[in-house]
């Protein structure tokens, strides 16, 4: 399936997992928290400018990178395409101060090749910190 604008494609995911420090939840499409950080990730994506991205993912570094800080994979039930680039999920890095998304493809069950980039019109602190209290919720 085609997206013709990148932060569109996100409402497409099935799944979403949320990554920190290298422990994995996965929350479903039509689970409260999965509607949760998509709703907090489309506030910060909103308004964002694709951009060319300079970042090229080779699979066991961006794995490796997976093990500290937080991350959001967002799973796709068929292969999706931007800009004649598929792939099957997307992953970024959340961070608060982080004012652009550095949008790393999945494809094949590589974390390889071209990424995208979404220059933000604010940094992602509301995100981090939604994440950061369902990380708290979690641990209840």
């Amino acid at each position: 399936m085609n997206c013709e604008n990148l932060t569109d494609c996100f409402k497409n995911a099935t799944s979403i997992n949320y990554v920190t420090q290298g422990e994995t939840h996965e929350f479903q499409k039509g689970d409260d928290k999965f509607e949760m950080i998509l709703s907090a990730f489309e506030k910060t994506i909103e308004g964002g400018r694709p951009m060319p991205a300079f970042a090229v993912s080779i699979d066991e570094h961006t794995r490796k990178d997976m093990q500290s800080g937080t991350w959001l994979e967002f799973e796709f039930e068929t292969t999706m395409e931007h800009n004649e680039m598929p792939f099957d999920a997307l992953l970024v890095k959340v961070q608060s101060d982080y004012r652009g998304i550095n949008i790393i493809r999945k494809y094949n069950g590589k974390y390889e090749g071209r990424c995208f980039y979404l220059d933000l019109e604010s940094d992602m602190n509301d995100l981090f910190e939604t994440l950061k209290n369902l990380s708290a919720s979690n641990k209840k």
